[in-house]
């Protein structure tokens, strides 16, 4: 399967487990440079499951070799046509909507306040086609990346079928419950840029970014009685998400924002009530 495509692979691992009366096969292909390709089925037999992986696995190594010959030959049109093609290699003009993701990310990220304790880019990872399918590329950072190291590992495969993820750390204050002691402490946040054609357009309901904020508590601390040091901390922590989310709208070029949270009540209202409160 591999000849076919590349000489050679670093590492690769067939897995094989039993989900209740089928088998699930996992597949994945370590071919270089931190590029990982994975794939899964399920089926009623070893073989069977075996194959409709093996599949999908040769699938993505189509896409990625097909992407791989057509960047190479676009580097080498350039190289013939001008001494300066290497400033537009990330900026095909018949590509421009896939070239913006890392650059609309990395503006995103450069509004953002990362921990003190915890800096930089945490993680990333690479999900092609939609968040159905394994990821290909996964990889953790102690201590963090800048945000433009993180963008241009992942511009190594940059894809208007992909989404790019980005975790990240600012510094919330949180109360210990069973001392009664407020602190700051690293909360993470994940930064997602999906692109035009992933999972079939999703992006037109969510946005090209997103940003996760985790759980509201941190903001809105509905359970805690308002004592005066409470009352800073929340007015600190949710004055923190406010000014980052204007700063980001403000200097990346966003069309617009919305803030909401999972129980899909209105986030921004919820805040301004809580404001009220500690005001």
């Amino acid at each position: 399967l591999l000849g076919k495509y590349f000489r050679t692979a670093i590492e690769a691992h067939a897995v094989f487990a039993r989900e209740a009366h089928l088998i699930r096969t996992d597949l994945s292909l370590h071919i270089g440079r931190g590029i990982m390709i994975k794939s899964g089925a399920t089926a009623s037999d070893y073989y069977p499951a075996f194959d409709a992986a093996a599949e999908r696995l040769a699938k993505q190594l189509r896409r990625y070799k097909r992407r791989l010959r057509d960047h190479h030959a676009r580097l080498r049109n350039q190289a013939e046509n001008s001494e300066t093609a290497r400033a537009f290699v990330l900026a095909p003009v018949d590509e421009e909507a896939e070239s913006e993701m890392m650059p609309r990310m990395v503006s995103v990220l450069r509004q953002f306040p990362f921990s003190q304790q915890k800096p930089g880019i945490s993680y990333l990872a690479l999900h092609p086609v939609s968040w159905s399918e394994p990821t290909i590329l996964e990889r953790k950072f102690s201590p963090g990346l800048r945000s433009e190291e993180a963008a241009e590992i992942a511009s190594d495969l940059l894809h208007d079928d992909y989404a790019y993820v980005f975790d990240a750390y600012w510094d919330l204050w949180s109360l210990n419950y069973d001392h009664q002691q407020w602190s700051l402490r690293p909360s993470q946040v994940r930064f997602i840029a999906q692109g035009e054609d992933f999972d079939e357009g999703t992006f037109q309901e969510t946005g090209h970014i997103q940003v996760d904020f985790g759980l509201d508590a941190p903001f809105l601390h509905e359970e805690v009685s308002l004592t005066g040091e409470a009352e800073e901390h929340v007015r600190v922590n949710v004055h923190k998400l406010v000014d980052f989310t204007i700063k980001a709208e403000k200097n990346t070029g966003a069309s617009g924002r919305l803030l909401w949270s999972e129980s899909r009540e209105n986030l921004a209202q919820k805040l301004i009530a809580r404001l009220q409160k500690v005001q």
